[in-house]
């Protein structure tokens, strides 16, 4: 396995004077397979907007596995709002999580922190925090919401200061669904800590209300991705690729 580092004399990682990578490695057959971006040794976005770091899968036809944005040193969403780790499976995003200053955070327009994505490209799951806590959206969505791959939610959770509490008007913390989208369990918690589970006769009485604000939540969350003020930028759509030289072409410093 190849590799080539762009250094300044003083051994400090940095990109080369035309934009290329500080760090590139190779395979057996000269084809790149990953590669980073620095600044003043720091882990930084590429001067074309490339993610500072990228693992390319070297047995499937060189699709993205893995990308990371950082901003000195730190990861953080991209110029353009892309989430700063973005993870793929067979050349399609699966999982995404934004940072900011190197903690889970939400998108700056309220874009949840982390999301998961089924091979049929219905969101799997998503949370929003703030510096690593669990915390509602920004207009008092669930902090987690769970979904079957048919887009409806199989749980949601409301969190407070990153503990289990009840939503809004004190709508039950915990609600689990089938895969229909009928509630089959409802609990209240505050501060974390239990307080009641709903019976079958609660869940009879109120079990239509929480099912129909459940389903504008799932309609919501799902089309988050679908708009274009807010869908998920797809590496390849975004950046070109790197500029790279293959090894065996010895570099001066830079």
């Amino acid at each position: 396995m190849e590799q080539i580092l762009r250094k300044d004399p003083d051994g400090t990682l940095r990109d080369g004077t035309n934009g290329e990578p500080a760090f590139q490695r190779f395979d057996a057959k000269g084809e790149i397979v990953q590669y980073a971006y620095y600044t003043n040794g720091r882990h930084q976005d590429g001067i074309l907007g490339h993610p500072s770091a990228t693992l390319i899968f070297e047995e499937k036809g060189k699709r993205i596995k893995r990308t990371e944005r950082f901003r000195d040193g730190l990861l953080n969403d991209g110029a353009k709002g892309e989430p700063a780790s973005e993870r793929y499976e067979d050349g399609e995003l699966a999982f995404s999580t934004r940072y900011k200053n190197g903690m889970r955070h939400n998108g700056a327009n309220g874009e949840p922190a982390c999301r998961g994505i089924y091979k049929n490209g219905v969101t799997s799951f998503i949370t929003y925090c703030e510096e690593e806590i669990l915390k509602n959206g920004p207009n008092g969505e669930p902090s987690a919401q769970f979904f079957y791959d048919n887009g409806n939610l199989s749980r949601i959770e409301y969190y407070e200061n990153g503990a289990l509490s009840d939503g809004p008007n004190g709508v039950p913390a915990s609600q689990k669904f089938d895969e229909q989208g009928n509630l089959i369990s409802a609990e209240n918690y505050k501060n974390g800590v239990f307080k009641y589970q709903y019976t079958d006769r609660d869940i009879e009485l109120r079990g239509e209300e929480l099912v129909q604000a459940a389903s504008a939540i799932a309609e919501k969350s799902q089309n988050l991705f679908v708009s274009k003020e807010i869908k998920e930028p797809s590496f390849t759509q975004q950046v070109e690729k790197p500029r790279v030289k293959k090894p065996g072409i010895k570099f001066r410093p830079q």
